[in-house]
């Protein structure tokens, strides 16, 4: 059963993918395609990590794993079921999906296995050391030869990531579960700014949004939390779009100054979202003219249904109201427009505008050093799952 995890800046490492077979394509089926991947699940880490290179190149990322997974098969490539580290200096939509092979040699290695993987079919596209569109934007943080076993006492070792020689400014990090013919990725939460001099001005923003999947009724309210690093001046616009392989952004905040690294974003969802499932997007740009652009990696889903005034449940119908509490009596959905708590323990109210910025300053001194928290996700957020199957959303997301 797939489980719905909120997470925070410093998230709580949990991640499930117990069903992640069900999701690979028919060609994965061959071989050990049922086999459920197993996932990097990342450690608590402040939203915004900075690099320094002038005091120090490297960083060390801290991970663990749900269990130990060495039972490869002689169906397997050899390294099958390892781990790998990967960086990219930009980020990407819930809609785009990254290349399944990191080189062209694991494809070769799969296509000798009864995989039913065909070298001939597999586009440079889908190959990240022959992708036109991430060239020159990724880095391995472990080379291929040095995959890690997926056990205890290796995740128990820091992964030591070297950064020189790449460009300064903001890079996303992702483990990678190398399994063909299915690979998955896990994303780290927030960003990691690499720097040469601690002057903001020196290097351009990034900007990371880090509320998880959220679930509204029609015309409901959220918050999203988010934290970015750029200079003092710095303004931000925010968009969503119906989730779509074109998207087409309509901003819902626009030419907003922030201050500090902590963002709380006010949002009423647009009726066009109604039944439907859509992305958000943020832009920063500094006073420089320098933009970075940061995605809500997963998705807000927008119910048909009004936020009831009450949740008796006459026995009707099998799925309860997302704003009732489990036994399915009293209550409403969290999103009543009342005070919100931020991750540096203030509290901004409802009214206080389209946007409340908070947080210690950019250099994340002593304190809370830029973390920021999101607020519980509802109750019974597995809903999402009954009314997908009940074509309730009248959307598709693509694989």
């Amino acid at each position: 059963m797939l489980g719905f995890v909120r997470a925070s800046c410093r998230p709580a490492a949990v991640t499930l993918v117990a069903g992640a077979a069900l999701l690979a394509p028919a060609i994965a089926f061959a071989g050990n395609g049922l086999h459920p991947r197993t996932p990097v699940i990342w450690d608590d880490s402040p939203c915004v990590t900075i690099v320094d290179r002038s005091v120090d190149a490297t960083v060390d990322l801290t991970y663990a794993i749900p269990f130990a997974d060495t039972d490869v098969t002689e169906d397997e490539v050899t390294d099958s079921r390892t781990h790998q580290f990967l960086a990219f200096c930009r980020d990407k939509n819930p809609q785009t999906v990254l290349p399944n092979w990191v080189a062209w040699a694991d494809v070769v290695a799969a296509g000798e296995k009864p995989l039913d993987v065909d070298p001939a079919e597999v586009q440079d596209a889908n190959v990240l050391d022959l992708s036109r569109e991430w060239s020159d934007c990724w880095d391995r943080i472990t080379e291929d030869a040095d995959r890690r076993a997926i056990t205890d006492a290796v995740a128990a070792q820091p992964v030591v990531w070297d950064t020189t020689g790449l460009a300064t400014g903001p890079w996303v990090v992702y483990g990678y579960t190398y399994e063909p013919a299915f690979n998955v990725y896990v994303r780290r939460s927030g960003f990691v700014q690499i720097v040469d001099d601690p002057d903001p001005a020196a290097t351009g923003p990034g900007a990371a949004i880090t509320t998880k999947e959220q679930i509204l009724y029609k015309g409901g309210e959220t918050t999203f939390e988010g934290c970015l690093a750029a200079m003092e001046g710095s303004t931000i616009d925010l968009y969503w779009s119906i989730a779509d392989d074109s998207p087409e952004w309509v901003p819902f905040v626009e030419n907003e100054p922030v201050m500090g690294t902590s963002l709380s974003i006010p949002f009423v969802a647009a009726e066009e979202m109604t039944g439907k499932a859509s992305m958000i997007r943020l832009d920063v740009t500094d006073p420089m003219g320098r933009t970075y652009t940061a995605h809500m990696t997963e998705l807000v889903m927008v119910l048909l249904q009004d936020n009831p005034t009450e949740c008796d449940d006459d026995g009707g119908s099998f799925v309860s109201n997302p704003g009732c509490d489990p036994a399915g009596s009293t209550g409403e959905a969290d999103d009543t427009g009342g005070d919100h708590t931020n991750g540096d323990g203030t509290t901004s109210a409802a009214g206080d505008g389209p946007m409340a910025s908070t947080g210690p300053a950019a250099d994340g001194g002593d304190g809370d050093d830029g973390k920021c928290s999101v607020g519980a996700s509802p109750a019974n957020a597995p809903l999402a799952l009954g009314l997908l199957g009940l074509g309730l959303l009248g959307w598709r997301r693509r694989r």
